[in-house]
């Protein structure tokens, strides 16, 4: 669909606030959910700012784009993403973020995609339901149709470094930085751990770079 379930939205804006990149491609634009929520998140100016993160998006079905899209986005490619991602630069974007995009290739177009996503980005988060979800075309749109599954073993099996824990949907990130996964696999354990903690202590650990340190010292990745 061109929107997003939203059960997963608050573990990937965290993720995108976490990761702090100067630059992402969003691909499946689709309303421009995503692309809206980096901007007041992670670039912190909203969705007019002209300055600062540098957001790409591409889309293969041009009928969800609207002025709401062009204005959040710096640029949006319009077409199949295997064609357009192999003529981008490498390591031209610090995030690439497919959301729900995936499962709507089939065996094994999937696997192409992340190559190429790999190619282009330094870090790359992949989303996709966790179990079968049938769905065919909407909106006019036939390549809303699902054809493929990404359970989380399949995205471990293709390289991904961490899946976050989600009863509903496959979240996995893709990257070498082993510090980040290592925090983030910390902030993780602290945040289900929050549930019990003392308020104070989760009072004092609610700025970013506060959790990370603590994270950090907690994990054994600061001397």
């Amino acid at each position: 669909m061109p929107g997003s379930r939203f059960e997963q939205i608050e573990i990937l804006v965290d993720l995108m606030v976490r990761l702090q990149p100067s630059s992402i491609l969003d691909v499946g634009v689709g309303n421009g959910l995503y692309g809206l929520l980096a901007r007041q998140y992670v670039d912190e100016s909203g969705p007019f700012a002209d300055e600062g993160l540098h957001l790409e998006g591409i889309e293969i079905f041009e009928g969800y784009l609207t002025d709401v899209q062009r204005t959040i986005y710096d640029r949006i490619h319009v077409g199949d993403a295997l064609a357009i991602l192999p003529e981008m630069e490498g390591r031209a974007f610090d995030l690439a973020i497919a959301l729900d995009v995936i499962e709507h290739l089939p065996d094994p177009r999937g696997d192409e995609l992340l190559r190429d996503l790999l190619r282009v980005s330094r870090t790359v988060v992949i989303t996709s339901p966790r179990g079968d979800f049938p769905q065919g075309e909407m909106y006019g749109n036939v390549h809303e149709t699902h054809v493929s599954t990404w359970p989380p073993a399949r995205l471990r099996a293709a390289g991904a470094a961490l899946i976050v824990p989600h009863p509903f949907v496959s979240i996995a990130l893709f990257t070498k930085d082993r510090e980040f996964v290592r925090y983030y696999h910390r902030y993780l354990m602290l945040k289900r751990a929050s549930v019990l903690a003392p308020v104070g202590l989760v009072a004092r650990m609610t700025t970013v770079d506060r959790f990370r340190k603590f994270a950090l010292r907690r994990a054994g990745g600061e001397r």
